[in-house]
């Protein structure tokens, strides 16, 4: 292997730093005991004073907080390095098994701070196995062992799924084991010490299948790898230069690298193409106060173009195409840009799933994410109005892998689906000073109606928390954007409306599907969403480490008073014949979802 292979896989940790404002990178000398404490204590406080669902995970979870910060305080006090120090402070928030609750570290580019282990692999969740998906454009294919396509299932002998569980999650719980394995597979073979250990072997043994000719080897293979163990210090020009090429004016809408004339772009844990945009969303904080509902990890990289087209500039059928299969005979609804939607002709089935020999018009609706304008809410309306004018009966929002975004985007989104008001979810928020402040600010910055709610919102907050409440009473969403949620009357009648989710639906993306089913608008087919549920704040820095911390900071109710934290929306009908990324065009005819939803509403009725 050339000895700048593993750079592509670690560009993506680097674009992290660019984005994040004012981020110091993590220090040169070692942390003193005294200097551990300091962090500890910093990160403890956090928990104590900002982090809303505390109470709430203390008793899902049975532990107690306070033995929790005895037991890791102790724990970061036996540290003998800076890299296991920080392997501590991941392991301790990864008890709280938060999506949106997450330590980062910034990279340096000087010596002796980090290292990076890595086999020269990236890949993505294939069932229950890891699918090689590309070998670095540094390394020599012919004298690789793994090629494209191939499968692993073991690593040192244990199951991958098990092998994630036990080596990956410890340091980062998204909450949801299921989210945990799809998200994490880009960690296996690249990792970074800021946020996993270096393997402490050096070699792993992996059986695989290699891929012949569209077909998998029947039995399997046994391989032994070296880790390949750098220090940045070796590559320090190659970030220097990733950096320059990120914050220069010329900047692309994807993020484009150029290493040894290969380009190379960051995808989300979707395997979506991550924008600019994205990555300003992310790192540099929430636009206004209701638009931080949002998760998303950094899924690896690819030298795929066609895969990654540049993401803001792909509109309707172009953007739908770039992450699902559709279907020949669909007509597209031309001014669906942003949620690309079409029409298509499907036999009517009867309960057992057998055609009637009667045709129907079935509409499909494409809502990747909530992090657009909030002005595009009418986008759906109009495509909805096409829908209702051409005949359309049933109506597919496929939602798989939305990591959230806007909260008030989302719930217009909801509106604009009925001609009756949707109730919208509770919402308990997390008292603190600090939080009641940028309530108080949002007031007295705004006007008219909106400054008249926040300002009564920061009044009565500011009473619960004076009486010593740490989560406040619970509250409806709506409030947040008074008057703007209206029913929409250009529907005369209701869809018939099924949602499509899965494990990587998180945040808006886990609210909007749990909007439509308690408002019985619509069924749920797939697989249990990741449960992320609340906004979240950015917490910088620790003093020593230069730690940053992401938090959720409120807590949404279900309309049975359950938290959606956790615990997601649960379909109507489970059906999961994929469970990673790059395989959420599985269903890829309208008609096997139709009969999908049959097969429920039969169920439902023997119930």
């Amino acid at each position: 292997m050339k000895s700048r292979g593993w750079f592509l896989s670690f560009l993506f940790l680097l674009t992290l730093n660019v984005f994040a404002t004012g981020c110091d990178p993590v220090p040169g000398k070692p942390l003193t005991l005294e200097q551990k404490t300091e962090d500890m204590m910093w990160l403890f406080s956090r928990f104590n004073e900002f982090y809303a669902p505390r109470k709430y995970k203390e008793e899902k979870y049975d532990f107690n907080f306070e033995e929790l910060k005895k037991k890791y305080l102790a724990k970061a006090k036996r540290t003998e390095n800076n890299e296991e120090f920080y392997a501590v402070m991941q392991e301790f928030v990864a008890n709280f098994r938060d999506a949106h609750t997450s330590l980062s570290l910034t990279p340096s580019v000087l010596p002796g701070r980090a290292r990076i282990a890595f086999l020269g692999i990236t890949g993505e969740r294939f069932g229950d196995v890891f699918r090689v998906k590309e070998i670095l454009p540094t390394i020599n294919p012919q004298e690789y062992p793994l090629k494209k396509g191939d499968i692993i299932t073991h690593i040192d002998g244990t199951p991958i799924l098990e092998y994630i569980e036990k080596n990956i999650v410890p340091y980062r719980n998204l909450g949801n084991m299921d989210s945990n394995y799809t998200a994490h597979m880009a960690s296996l073979f690249t990792r970074i010490s800021l946020s996993l250990p270096i393997p402490t072997k050096d070699t792993v043994e992996l059986t695989y299948k290699p891929l012949i000719k569209e077909k998998y080897e029947p039995a399997s293979s046994k391989l032994v790898m070296p880790w390949i163990i750098r220090d940045l210090q070796d590559f320090k020009v190659e970030l220097k230069a990733a950096k320059e090429a990120v914050g220069s004016k010329k900047e692309k809408s994807a993020l484009w690298f150029n290493l040894d004339n290969t380009e190379v772009a960051l995808l989300d844990q979707n395997g979506n193409a991550l924008t600019v945009n994205d990555l300003k969303f992310l790192y540099q904080g929430p636009r206004d106060f209701d638009s931080n509902y949002r998760f998303m990890t950094i899924g690896g990289w690819t030298t795929d173009k066609a895969a990654v087209k540049l993401k803001e500039k792909s509109k309707g059928m172009d953007k739908l195409k770039l992450s699902r299969k559709v279907p020949e005979n669909a007509i597209a609804i031309e001014t669906a840009e942003n949620y690309p939607a079409y029409i298509k002709g499907e036999d009517v089935l009867n309960k057992k799933g057998r055609p009637t020999g009667k045709k129907t018009l079935t509409g499909y609706i494409f809502i990747d994410s909530f992090s657009y304008d909030d002005n595009t809410a009418s986008e759906i309306e109009v495509t909805l109005a096409k829908f209702q004018d051409l005949g359309v009966s049933e109506v597919i929002v496929d939602t798989m892998g939305n990591p959230g975004g806007s909260i008030s985007l989302m719930m217009k989104i909801a509106q604009a689906f009925s001609n009756l008001k949707v109730k919208m979810p509770g919402q308990q928020f997390g008292l603190s000073r600090w939080w009641l402040d940028n309530i108080q600010t949002e007031a007295l910055q705004s006007t008219g109606a909106k400054k008249e709610m926040f300002t009564r919102l920061y009044e009565d907050l500011n009473s619960q928390y004076e009486q010593g409440l740490r989560l406040s009473r619970t509250y409806n969403m709506a409030e947040l954007i008074p008057y703007e949620l209206k029913p929409n009357y250009k529907i005369k009648k209701n869809f018939k409306m099924t949602i499509l989710v899965n494990e990587m639906n998180a945040s808006c993306g886990d609210i909007f599907p749990m909007i439509m089913q308690e408002n019985k608008l619509a069924k749920i087919i797939g697989v249990q969403t990741m449960g992320a549920g609340g906004n979240v704040a950015s917490f910088m820095q620790a003093p020593n480490s230069r730690a940053d911390l992401r938090q959720t900071l409120s807590l949404v109710v279900k309309a049975d008073g359950s938290y959606l934290e956790n615990n997601g929306v649960k379909p109507d009908l489970e059906m999961s014949p994929n469970k990673m990324a790059n395989q959420l065009m599985a269903l890829e005819t309208v008609a096997r979802v139709i009969k999908a939803r049959t097969r429920c509403e039969a169920r439902l009725a023997d119930l």
